[in-house]
């Protein structure tokens, strides 16, 4: 079973050029900049910005090859939907642009995930809700790169043991059973597993003692 760390502490903080509460702000607004976007003008503006918002926060190699693999496997998808719909002259170019509104509305969300640490997170959530409330959507928030490793992780190791769960074997209907029983079940039970690693280290912490022991103080 794999071992997982518990994501309270947090060894490695480096400070953010921003405060938390602005960069979700600008976050935000650039994500929503991007859905409002309907020229390919407007795309490429936002695409500058994020891209300035990026080189402040330098997220790193692996998050920017990320990206680059989600747009490339979503581009493909919704422009072959738009040329089978609408054909190619009409439908690529409306395609690829909301491929890239798709991107450029998740980045700078992703960005200000992998960027402000934890505590800092809940202290600026809590301002605009309850400190539990927030202690649990920042939480759920931090562990969603975790989950896709797990999910990756059961992934390989079922179709080491014969898992008939592979894109090519799930386009006959018969192996969905494998798929449900080997990836999807196994996938619940380890969800269950962490969230029940995080309840406890939070009860150890005292995160219940007081209404408000949900993070640290401030510096």
């Amino acid at each position: 079973m794999t071992n997982h760390t518990i994501p309270f502490s947090e060894p490695r903080i480096r400070r953010i050029p921003l405060p938390p509460g602005l960069l979700l702000l600008l976050c935000l607004g650039l994500s929503i900049s991007a859905f409002a976007a309907r020229t390919f003008l407007l795309v490429a503006c936002v695409a500058g910005a994020e891209l300035l918002l990026a080189l402040v926060l330098r997220p790193g190699i692996r998050f920017s090859l990320r990206l680059l693999r989600f747009f490339a496997v979503q581009s493909l998808i919704i422009a072959s939907l738009y040329v089978l719909r609408f054909g190619l002259e009409q439908g690529l170019l409306p395609g690829l642009r909301i491929s890239c509104q798709i991107v450029l509305a998740f980045a700078p969300g992703m960005m200000a995930l992998t960027s402000i640490p934890h505590s800092q997170l809940t202290r600026t959530l809590h301002r605009i809700m309850p400190a539990k409330a927030a202690f649990v959507l920042a939480t759920s928030l931090r562990f969603i790169p975790l989950l896709q490793k797990e999910l990756r992780s059961i992934y390989e190791a079922q179709l080491l043991r014969g898992a008939r769960i592979s894109p090519k074997d799930l386009r006959h209907l018969g192996n969905w059973k494998d798929f449900v029983h080997c990836l999807l079940v196994p996938f619940i039970v380890q969800i269950f597993k962490m969230t029940g690693e995080i309840a406890l280290a939070a009860h150890i912490r005292n995160f219940d003692a007081s209404s408000k022991r949900t993070f640290w103080p401030g510096d």
